[in-house]
C-alpha cells in the first residue's frame, strides 16, 4: 500500500508553484539536513528516497531561514550548512552536469553557477531557486581533475560559461 502512494508521488523534474502559495500558517518541525544532505526527523534518519525526493520538491530558503511550503502551512526546518549534496559529475557534451544524492541533476550555467562562497574550500553549485549544494568529497575532486588550473585558480568552462574558483 504504501508502494503505490510514493509511486505517484510526482518525481523531481516535476514541479510545485511554490512561489504562488501563499501559505497562512507557519511552524517550526524538527526536520535537519546535515552536512552530508541526510534528512532527519526527531533525531531518527528518513531513510525512504522517495520521501527525501518529495521534501527536497517542497523546499524553499526565504532570507537564510529553509521551509517545506505547502499550500496550506510552512514548515522551518534547519539545514546544517547547504541542503544538497552533490556527489558526480557527468559530461554532457561541452556541458557539465552534476547529479546530488536525492536525484536532482543540473547543468551548469548562468542560472546554475558554480561558485566558491568566502573563507569556505569546498565549491557550491545552486540547484534551484537559491537552493545549493556542496560537494560530496569525491565529486570535489572529480571537479579538480575536470578543470584547467591557473595557478591558485581552478577554471572550468561548461557551455559558454566560464567558472573561475580561486583556493
Amino acid at each position: 500500500m504504501h508502494d503505490l502512494f510514493f509511486q505517484s508521488l510526482p518525481t523531481l523534474e516535476d514541479t510545485y508553484p511554490l512561489e504562488q502559495w501563499q501559505p497562512q500558517t507557519w511552524r517550526d518541525i524538527d526536520i535537519r539536513i546535515d552536512s552530508q544532505g541526510n534528512w532527519w526527523h526527531e533525531g531518527a534518519r528518513i531513510e525512504r528516497l522517495r520521501l527525501v525526493q518529495l521534501f527536497a520538491q517542497l523546499l524553499c530558503v526565504d532570507a537564510g531561514a529553509y521551509f517545506l511550503k505547502t499550500p496550506e502551512v510552512c514548515w522551518r526546518i534547519q539545514v546544517d550548512t547547504y541542503p544538497f549534496l552533490g556527489v558526480r559529475w557527468e559530461a554532457d557534451g561541452a556541458h557539465w552536469r552534476l547529479h546530488t544524492s536525492v536525484g536532482y541533476c543540473v547543468t551548469l550555467g548562468a542560472q546554475t553557477p558554480l561558485f566558491l562562497p568566502q573563507g569556505e574550500q569546498v565549491p557550491v553549485v545552486v540547484i534551484r531557486e537559491g537552493l545549493c549544494a556542496t560537494l560530496s568529497r569525491s565529486a570535489h575532486y572529480e571537479l579538480a581533475e575536470m578543470g584547467q588550473w591557473c595557478g591558485e585558480t581552478l577554471e572550468l568552462r561548461s557551455g559558454s560559461c566560464v567558472f573561475s574558483l580561486a583556493f
